[in-house]
C-alpha cells in the first residue's frame, strides 16, 4: 500500500477516536408536569436530549406542551413513548408496542404539542399517541402536532409509529410541518382528526427545501387527507399510503393533494389513494391503486386482510443506492410497523402503516409493484 495512503488512514483512525462524544441529556418521563419541565430545559440546555416517556397517559396542561428552542442552541431533540420500568427505573426498558400505551391527551383544551426550532436542528418523534387535540381560532391549526420556525434554517423532522387520533382544528386537524428543510413521516396512523373548514388532516408545506418522504401512513375517515403544498426545488417521495375515505368539508373529499410548482419534483409510488387533487408526471409514478381496503377483523383493526390488494403492495426502499444518492432513493421502509411488528416480512411489504403476516403465505404475482390486470396506474 502506497506509504501516503497509510500516513492517511492513520490520521482518519486518530481523528475518530480522539473525536469528543457528545452524549445527550436524557429526561425520564413520569408525569405530565415533568413532560412540561423536560421541554422546557431542553430548548435552553446547550446540548442534545432524549424525552423518554414512561407507558401511560398524560393530560396536557391547559396551553398543552411546547418546546421552544433557543437560537443559540443548535442541538437535537428526541422524544421516544412505549418506556417501562420499576419505580425507581421507569424508563429503564424500550417495551415498544403500540403507539396507544404512550398516550399525550390534550383533553380538548388546546393542541397537543408545539415545537419551534430557531437552529439546524433534528427533531425525531416516535411511538406515542396524539389525542384529544383541539384548537377552534380562525388560523389555528395543527390540533396534534405543530412543527414550525420562524427562521429559513435546514431543520430536519422524523414523525415515526405515532397515532394522530380525535384532533380537531380550524383548517389543520392532526399534524402541520411548515417550512422545515427535511421531513419523513412514515408508518403512522391518522383517523378521526377533524377541522372546522376540513382543509387537511397533514400539512406539509416547502419552498426551495430539500423534500419529504411519506411513506406507509395510515390516513382514514378524517376532515381532509394528506395535504402537500411544495414550491420551487421541493421535492415529495410518497409511497405505500394508505389514503382513503377522508373528506374536505369546504370543497369536496379529498384523500391526496399535491399542490405548486414541486409537484413536478414529486414521486408517487404504490400507494392506495381513493381521490386525489394534483398531478405528478407520470414518469415518476407507478404502482398506485384505487380499491376499497379489507381489513382483519375487529373494531379499528387496520391491518390488512389475506384478500386485500394492500397485501404485498408496497414498494421496497433501494438496498444499494449511488453516492451521492438521489432524492427518490433516499429513503427506508423503517425497522417496524406501527404496532411494533417486523416492518418486512415477505418478499413486499404491505400498504399502509400495519403489516400483515399474509404475505409469508401467499403466492406473489408476477408483477410485484402494483401492474397486476385491473389495477389502475392512479
Amino acid at each position: 500500500m502506497n506509504k501516503k495512503i497509510i500516513e492517511m488512514v492513520i490520521i482518519c483512525l486518530v481523528l475518530i477516536f480522539l473525536k469528543p462524544t457528545v452524549k445527550a441529556e436524557e429526561f425520564c418521563i413520569t408525569t405530565s408536569q415533568e413532560l412540561f419541565t423536560a421541554l422546557f430545559t431542553a430548548g435552553a440546555n446547550g446540548e442534545s436530549d432524549h424525552i423518554k416517556i414512561a407507558q401511560g397517559n398524560y393530560i396536557a396542561p391547559a396551553s398543552g406542551w411546547k418546546y421552544l428552542e433557543l437560537p443559540a442552541e443548535n442541538f437535537d431533540l428526541k422524544i421516544t413513548g412505549g418506556w417501562f420500568g420499576p419505580p425507581n427505573n421507569a424508563c429503564g426498558q424500550d417495551l415498544g408496542g403500540s403507539p396507544f400505551n404512550t398516550v399525550l391527551d390534550a383533553n380538548m383544551q388546546g393542541r397537543v404539542l408545539e415545537i419551534t426550532p430557531r437552529t439546524n436542528t433534528r427533531i425525531e418523534i416516535s411511538s406515542l399517541s396524539f389525542i384529544n387535540g383541539a384548537l377552534s381560532g380562525a388560523g389555528q391549526n395543527g390540533g396534534g402536532i405543530l412543527i414550525e420556525s420562524d427562521d429559513d434554517l435546514n431543520h430536519d423532522v422524523l414523525i415515526e409509529n405515532c397515532a394522530f387520533t380525535n384532533n380537531s382544528a380550524f383548517g389543520i386537524g392532526g399534524l402541520l410541518i411548515r417550512d422545515t428543510d427535511k421531513a419523513v413521516i412514515r408508518n403512522n396512523l391518522f383517523i378521526f382528526n377533524s377541522a372546522i373548514s376540513g382543509k387537511a388532516t397533514i400539512s406539509i408545506t416547502g419552498s426551495n427545501k430539500y423534500g419529504f418522504h411519506i411513506t406507509n401512513n395510515t390516513v382514514m375517515f378524517n376532515d381532509g387527507g394528506l395535504s402537500m403544498s411544495l414550491a420551487g426545488t421541493t421535492q415529495a417521495f410518497i409511497a405505500n399510503n394508505l389514503l382513503w375515505g377522508n373528506v374536505d368539508k369546504t370543497i369536496d373529499e379529498y384523500d391526496l393533494s399535491i399542490t405548486g410548482s414541486g409537484a413536478n419534483n414529486s414521486f408517487l409510488y404504490n400507494n392506495n389513494i381513493g381521490v386525489q387533487r394534483g398531478s405528478v408526471p407520470q414518469s415518476q409514478r407507478a404502482g398506485n391503486i384505487s380499491v376499497e381496503p379489507i381489513f382483519e377483523a375487529g373494531i379499528l383493526n387496520f391491518t390488512p386482510s389475506i384478500n386485500s390488494q394492500l397485501v404485498g403492495g408496497g414498494r421496497n426502499s433501494p438496498s444499494i443506492v449511488p453516492v451521492p444518492t438521489p432524492f427518490h432513493l433516499a429513503w427506508g421502509i423503517g425497522v417496524t410497523d406501527f404496532e411494533d411488528n417486523p416492518r418486512r416480512l415477505g418478499d413486499e411489504i404491505d400498504i399502509g402503516a400495519l403489516e400483515s403476516p399474509h404475505q409469508m403465505f401467499i403466492e406473489i404475482p408476477i408483477f410485484e409493484n402494483g401492474f397486476e390486470a385491473g389495477q389502475s396506474a392512479h
